[in-house]
């Protein structure tokens, strides 16, 4: 048998403008009274969904999320492109159910990132979403890097990646389409390149750069387009940095 959540009718669990209402009852319309009430509702009934929220819908949910905000974070047609591509039929595709999920020690910095996403406009979604499915990430460094002294000599400890939706990742895939890289503070990213079309969603601090040209800050739900083959890279400064990235094959 399903067990609630007990939540405690404390004052500070009542919105304010319910105690205004009850305060001034006698001025307050019941209308007032109703829509605060209902207000209370939802949110609680938000809360219990979220306490039982199974690990698949928690998984979509994330990947729902993420569209929406790639979609609308998109500067031009290319970006758009990448975004359809990367994203289509994720959800007929399965959830990967597989254990063996690793953690590194730049993890530690992914609920600081998170906390720090959940307080900007339009990412609170992907944050919450994320902060439920966070033990099932698969995490995973870069080896082999194609620039290795273009990194800071704390990259190795100081980075880790996840797959979202693709081979071994949360939502299974053949080809890698989504997914998600975080850097502890003060660490640079060693310039890559690779072939598939980059864009990213960035819902941190942090900097980027393409082709050797100067550093940029994209900030929170900030986009960034990479063409094929292109040499790019990143930074954080002294938050850690996160972004999430989608890839477009044969565009």
């Amino acid at each position: 048998m399903a067990v609630y959540p007990k939540i405690p009718m404390s004052q500070k669990m009542i919105p304010l403008g319910f105690k205004i209402c009850m305060m001034g009852s006698s001025l307050a319309s019941k209308a007032c009274v109703e829509e605060v009430a209902a207000t209370a509702m939802g949110d609680y009934q938000h809360s219990k969904e979220l306490f039982f929220m199974t690990r698949e819908s928690a998984v979509y949910r994330l990947i729902r999320a993420l569209h929406l905000a790639f979609e609308n974070a998109a500067g031009d047609d290319r970006a758009l492109a990448v975004v359809t591509q990367a994203f289509a039929d994720y959800h007929a595709s399965p959830v990967n159910t597989e254990g063996g999920k690793q953690t590194l020690p730049a993890c530690v910095h992914l609920d600081a990132a998170l906390s720090s996403a959940s307080r900007e406009l339009g990412l609170w979604d992907i944050s919450e979403a994320c902060k439920l499915i966070a033990s099932d990430l698969d995490w995973y460094q870069t080896h082999s890097p194609s620039h290795p002294n273009s990194a800071s000599a704390n990259f190795g400890a100081g980075h880790a990646n996840a797959t979202l939706y693709g081979p071994g990742g949360l939502v299974s895939s053949n080809r890698l389409r989504i997914g998600m890289s975080l850097l502890a503070p003060e660490v640079r990213h060693p310039d890559h390149s690779h072939a598939p079309v980059k864009v990213y969603l960035v819902v941190s601090e942090g900097e980027f750069r393409r082709d050797g040209s100067d550093w940029v800050a994209p900030g929170y739900r900030g986009s960034l387009y990479t063409e094929a083959d292109v040499i790019h890279a990143m930074r954080s400064g002294s938050k850690p940095l996160l972004a999430f990235w989608a890839l477009g094959h044969d565009l």
